[in-house]
């Protein structure tokens, strides 16, 4: 859970930095930018992630025990497997976003990379 709450930090951080730039370019300014929408959809999809995650962790230290659990001992995890696959797609899809970003930044780096966001 501590590493959870870190990376809650470090995009409650990124998020009031987004929240100054929106404040010193203005709402339409800022949002008619699609790279900053971006970075928006890449914040709620992190707190979705963040969510589930924490969903996940509470499932996995207070597991549902049916009959069969308490009388024999066998526990099935089917509950806490699926969250985690939830977790995974949502992790996914924060990752997608922010390749997306390291191709607009090296295109700023490296000159032949200039096409790659273009397209």
């Amino acid at each position: 859970r501590f590493l959870v709450l870190i990376a809650l930090f470090f995009c409650c951080f990124f998020c009031a930095l987004e929240g100054v730039e929106v404040v010193s370019v203005g709402l339409v300014g800022y949002f008619s930018n699609m790279w900053n929408v971006m970075d928006w959809l890449n914040f709620a999809t992190f707190f979705i992630v963040w969510y589930v995650i924490n969903q996940m962790l509470s499932q996995y230290e207070t597991p549902p025990c049916s009959e069969l659990c308490r009388t024999v001992g066998y526990a099935d995890a089917h509950l806490v497997m699926g969250t985690a696959k939830t977790a995974k797609t949502f992790l996914s899809i924060c990752v997608c976003i922010q390749l997306l970003k390291i191709i607009k930044f090296f295109s700023a780096l490296v000159p032949k990379m200039d096409l790659a966001p273009s397209v």
